[in-house]
């Protein structure tokens, strides 16, 4: 929030304008007096409210420039790797300095974004990414990047493993016979 305040000699209407143009009162910006204060108030500050601010009594007036820099974002708690097999779900989280960033996940440089199989979560300073029902071409680099703040880390996708559901028995022939040995598998 920003708070701009200029006192006058005596109480009188005023004008409040930025960049030459006459200011009016919304959701983010509110004028008042008080006495022979005036006060501008503008909240949740953005990068367009930049500029040149004037209080015009009439008879006088007074400016200020009002200059916006971005905040500098830090990771709190990075990414970490994640290893599962195919089929399952993979998770990342990130903790940031700041709330109200919007962030930007990437899978191997592909901009992700909300679908069946992936949902991406903010709660407060908190990023979660989830990716359902990861396939092995999933493998690669998951990037998050808010505003300065980046980190990265690695989803590795696994073949799930072979393994006999039903196992090899003895089999008994005579010679010359055909030996047939069968076994089932867990997948194809």
């Amino acid at each position: 929030e920003v708070i701009l305040e200029c006192e006058l000699s005596k109480a009188v209407p005023v004008k409040w304008m930025k960049d030459g143009k006459d200011i009016v009162a919304s959701k983010t910006v509110s004028m008042k007096a008080v006495d022979k204060r005036c006060i501008l108030a503008i909240k949740k500050v953005e990068n367009k409210d930049k500029g040149d601010y004037e209080c015009d009594c009439g008879t006088d007036k007074t400016k200020a420039t009002l200059n916006i820099e971005a905040r500098i974002i830090k990771i709190v708690h990075p990414l970490h790797g994640v290893e599962i097999f195919e089929g399952e779900t993979a998770h990342f989280e990130v903790e940031i300095s700041e709330t109200d960033i919007h962030p930007q996940w990437k899978l191997k440089g592909e901009t992700l974004l909300m679908s069946p199989q992936c949902e991406i979560v903010e709660v407060g300073k908190k990023h979660i990414l989830t990716l359902y029902n990861c396939k092995l071409s999933d493998s690669g680099e998951i990037s998050f990047q808010a505003a300065n703040a980046k980190c990265a880390a690695n989803l590795k996708v696994k073949e799930i493993p072979l393994t006999f559901i039903v196992p090899l028995n003895d089999v008994k022939v005579y010679e010359k016979d055909e030996a047939k040995f069968e076994c089932e598998v867990s997948r194809e």
